[in-house]
């Protein structure tokens, strides 16, 4: 940066990542980080939330030059320190996906109980380090559910989103992101699991994007129709979902509980999918038997 910037009476140190092309700081006040993303107030922000799989809010701040504002209001949020799950090597040992998956589930079902849905669980959007395990980040934008089953969105990330997020533009409660997690821990055991994500990303963008609800209602039902066993019946949309049932789980040979859930937690039809104290239920039992393995 060329000059200094403030957000309130934050100082910024770098910028880390773009979210919609406008830049997310990495942030400093006394000599605490703090993460600085542009935030559209479309949902209320919970500042009060506090568990050790969710990064916390902190509330609005401002970016200005001189005192005076430049570009959109910022959410501070807790900087976690690590490495996005995306980036980390693939083919992770079982017993660390477990452990990750624990600790996932447990921050969504925390969110959840507070009304809550992250919105757009990705490999991005984990953390991972030697002290915190995974937590979830980029909470600030999280979709408010109160007492419905579905809302509308528009946000996701391609690769991660389940088909009714994709195709639908709808979230549905505890499902949708039970289907996102099972991407990612899909991702974590499989060999080049995130190195095809941002292929991926690409190829489903377009439909991410797509106004056209008569093609994605009928795109919809195609994907719901799709026999993952059968390759020639999977859609050229929906063509990357075969490795979910072929591949998946090759290394979950000898880990039958496992291999179980996460095929669940992939089902197309989101009422075929456990929710999400379901799914925590069995990767805490897997992980106990796995501890106690060794």
């Amino acid at each position: 940066l060329n000059f200094l910037f403030m957000v309130n009476s934050y100082e910024v140190i770098k910028i880390v990542r773009a979210c919609d092309k406008k830049p997310v700081y990495l942030v400093e006040r006394d000599q605490d980080m703090f993460i600085a993303k542009p935030f559209s107030p479309v949902e209320p922000m919970l500042t009060d939330l506090n568990h050790k799989s969710v990064a916390r809010c902190y509330g609005l701040g401002r970016l200005t030059r001189h005192g005076k504002k430049i570009g959109d209001d910022f959410a501070i949020s807790e900087y976690v320190p690590g490495k996005p799950l995306v980036r980390t090597e693939n083919n992770l040992p079982i017993d660390m996906v477990t452990m990750y998956a624990h600790n996932i589930l447990e921050g969504l079902i925390y969110l959840d109980k507070n009304g809550r849905a992250h919105g757009d669980i990705s490999g991005g959007n984990v953390i991972v380090g030697t002290d915190h395990g995974a937590k979830l980040v980029d909470t600030s934008s999280s979709i408010f559910f109160g007492n419905s089953r579905e809302k509308s969105t528009y946000e996701c990330t391609p690769a991660f989103a389940a088909p009714e997020v994709l195709l639908m533009h709808r979230i549905i409660r505890e499902k949708s992101e039970v289907y996102s997690t099972g991407v990612l821990l899909h991702d974590m055991l499989h060999v080049d699991g995130f190195a095809n994500q941002r292929g991926i990303t690409q190829k489903l963008s377009p439909l991410a994007k797509s106004k056209d609800l008569d093609y994605l209602s009928k795109t919809y039902e195609k994907a719901m129709a799709t026999d993952l066993s059968s390759p020639q019946q999977v859609t050229p949309e929906f063509g990357f979902l075969n490795s979910y049932s072929a591949k998946l789980l090759e290394r979950c040979a000898g880990h039958p509980r496992l291999r179980s859930i996460l095929e669940a937690m992939l089902e197309l039809q989101p009422n075929n999918r456990p929710n999400l104290a379901e799914a925590e239920s069995e990767f805490a039992h897997i992980d106990k038997t796995l501890l106690l393995a060794n």
